[in-house]
């Protein structure tokens, strides 16, 4: 069976690298796949490979053209061995990451094919259609045995160390380990570059590898500085600051994976210190410049699903102009929209085991406004809400607001338990949703973290995809610019 599949992988490589050389002039093919391809083929070697990264739950992503995240990964049933990458631009580079938090970059040219092969159950890549070498195609794979000796680099190594003292619920004292280890990080980093200096003087790197790679590793030492070791803190603000006077008229750094992954890294830090402030992009980021614009769209991503549908236009209109480009504005337009336009197809049950479809509530209640509360019997802090849910409906009722509760539980009998020992056994506003796998609207809406609140109108439309609590302070506000 293994010698089958090496064949097939064969054929198809073959086939991939006949078509695109059709109808070119065959002293000049090389260099015209390498120009006029828009496209980079990756071929695993045979089903052993894919089901390794099955295995691995691992991942491989890359930024396309408009700067937007794309992840391959490998959970579905999907059997295909080849892959493909779109793209204009001159070289992409591909983040491989896995659950035993191995992470390797890897840089690709514009019509490459490339072939996946593993070593020692690590990703081996090989470029078939151009001369590159070993080094070229797995340089971080190779510096890690070669340099370092091991799985993981001091640069990593540190920010393990980091992350687990800064997660964990009852923090130690680790404050000398961090200094050690962020001084080892710094100091490999320099090694590092005069390794990489040495492979491009010897001929084993190219020039263009050597240049990502050197640029991917100053920018690591560069943002390092902004994590006190003493402390165990990362200073967010300064980092901001920093990278925004100081790399932002480059887009090569904009480009890449692991430029897109730290802006991500950043805005956790910012929402860290207060989890439940609204992002205003104006109130961290402001300029033309590219890394503003990156962050500023970061910044609208995380916010605009905890604003009201009217809210979320206002700040689209306000910003949508000032990200990167078009498709970022278009991306979340439609996170919006597509909810807005979204049939409420849920199911549900109430007490007594009476059955109705949502849209039929929406209809008996219609004339009043409807804060939804999405919630299970699993969920303490869900439970843990009813009273200031009770609390807001007493006090609202003469304004026209109802509270519902939709549980999201399987286990029907469970619920009705819940239901009874909280004091929510309420006719006509406690309900169990029936068909939670088939709704659309609850998989647009993406209920795995809850509680969740949703907030209609009178006539039975959604105007809030993500309301405050009803223990939060601004959900009186919200509440009071609708119920007059």
């Amino acid at each position: 069976m293994r010698r089958i599949n090496s064949i097939l992988w064969v054929l198809i490589v073959l086939l991939v690298l006949f078509f695109s050389a059709c109808g070119r002039n065959q002293e000049v093919k090389d260099q015209d796949e390498q120009e006029n391809s828009a496209e980079i083929v990756l071929v695993l070697k045979d089903s052993l490979v894919r089901d390794f990264l099955r295995e691995r739950k691992a991942t491989l992503k890359y930024l396309d053209d408009a700067n937007m995240p794309v992840t391959i990964d490998f959970s579905g049933n999907e059997n295909n061995l080849v892959l493909s990458i779109d793209t204009e631009r001159k070289a992409v580079d591909l983040m491989y990451t896995d659950n035993s938090q191995t992470r390797y970059s890897y840089l690709l040219a514009k019509g490459d094919s490339i072939f996946i092969s593993l070593d020692e159950r690590r990703p081996w890549l090989k470029t078939l259609n151009s001369e590159r070498s070993v080094y070229d195609d797995n340089l971080e794979l190779l510096r890690n045995r070669e340099l370092y000796h091991s799985t993981y680099t001091p640069l990593q190594d540190f920010h393990f160390l980091w992350q687990a003292n800064f997660n964990s619920p009852t923090p130690v004292d680790l404050s000398e380990e961090r200094i050690k280890s962020r001084k080892k990080a710094l100091e490999s980093g320099e090694k590092e570059l005069s390794w990489l200096d040495s492979l491009k003087n010897t001929g084993l790197i190219a020039e263009r590898t050597a240049s990502f790679y050197k640029a991917k590793l100053r920018f690591e030492l560069d943002h390092l500085h902004f994590f006190s070791g003493e402390k165990g803190i990362f200073d967010p603000r300064g980092a901001l600051d920093h990278f925004t006077a100081s790399i932002t008229d480059s887009s090569e750094y904009l480009q890449t994976v692991y430029f897109d992954e730290f802006s991500d890294f950043l805005l956790a830090q910012i929402k860290a210190k207060d989890p439940n402030e609204l992002l205003l992009p104006d109130s961290l980021v402001s300029g033309p410049s590219p890394f503003s614009k990156r962050m500023r769209f970061k910044l609208l991503e995380e916010s605009l699903p905890r604003l009201s549908f009217q809210e979320a236009d206002k700040w689209l209109n306000s910003y949508g102009n000032q990200l990167e480009n078009k498709v970022q504005a278009d991306f979340l337009k439609a996170r919006i929209n597509t909810l807005k336009k979204e049939r409420p197809d849920m199911e549900l049950m109430g007490l007594g085991n009476h059955l109705m479809s949502f849209e039929e509530l929406l209809h008996q209640k219609r004339g009043s406004y409807l804060y939804v509360d999405l919630w299970a019997a699993w969920c303490i802090p869900c439970i843990k809400a009813f009273p200031a849910l009770r609390n807001l409906h007493e006090q609202n009722e003469d304004r026209s607001l109802e509270v519902i509760h939709l549980s999201v539980d399987k286990n029907h009998k469970f619920w009705e338990q819940v239901v009874r020992k909280h004091g929510i056994a309420f006719p006509n506003r406690s309900f169990i949703v029936l068909n939670l796998g088939e709704s659309s609207f609850l998989y647009q809406l993406d209920v795995a973290f809850i509680p969740r609140y949703l907030l209609f109108d009178p006539k039975g439309k959604l105007i809030h995809q993500n309301a405050p609590g009803p223990d939060q302070d601004d959900i009186e506000q919200i509440l009071d610019g609708f119920l007059r």
